[in-house]
């Protein structure tokens, strides 16, 4: 409905509050039936438009319930791949704790280019610690003296 037609029906209303005997007209109760019948048709369609209102706020809002949840899953599958990352390279820095004095005679070899005594007991030093960590089913493979 209109601005007009609503001032028009206030208009009306507050002439006949105001004299009342003025407006006993046929005419004049006509015209106030028919801005009532215009009034309650705003009305009902005011009410139609809340509850359509009311439904798409009901659908917002479990929408964001559904987005909270699954950043909420999201988060915690996050959560829980990182913690398997950190366990993963707290195993692998202690492998390579396991290895380091091995690593560090075959480095001391390469440099000097020469096998001293002190880094050949580093070598079995290493090796008897590789083979402990490794445990006693181990096989090694690799080139055999002639």
């Amino acid at each position: 409905m209109d601005k007009q037609k609503l001032e028009e029906a206030r208009q009306l209303a507050m002439s006949m509050t105001s004299h009342p005997v003025a407006f006993g007209t046929i005419e004049h109760t006509e015209r106030a039936g028919e801005l009532l019948g215009l009034l309650w048709q705003e009305v009902l369609r005011l009410q139609c438009d809340m509850k359509d209102v009311r439904s798409e706020l009901q659908h917002a809002r479990d929408g964001l319930t559904n987005g909270r949840t699954r950043m909420r899953e999201d988060n915690e599958r996050l959560a829980r791949e990182a913690h398997t990352w950190s366990k993963a390279a707290e195993t692998y820095a202690t492998q390579l704790e396991h290895h380091k004095p091995l690593v560090q005679a075959v480095r001391n070899v390469l440099e000097e280019g020469q096998l001293y005594a002190e880094y050949l007991a580093l070598l079995r030093q290493a090796l008897e610690q590789v083979e402990r960590a490794l445990g006693p089913n181990a096989e090694f493979t690799g080139p055999t003296r002639p």
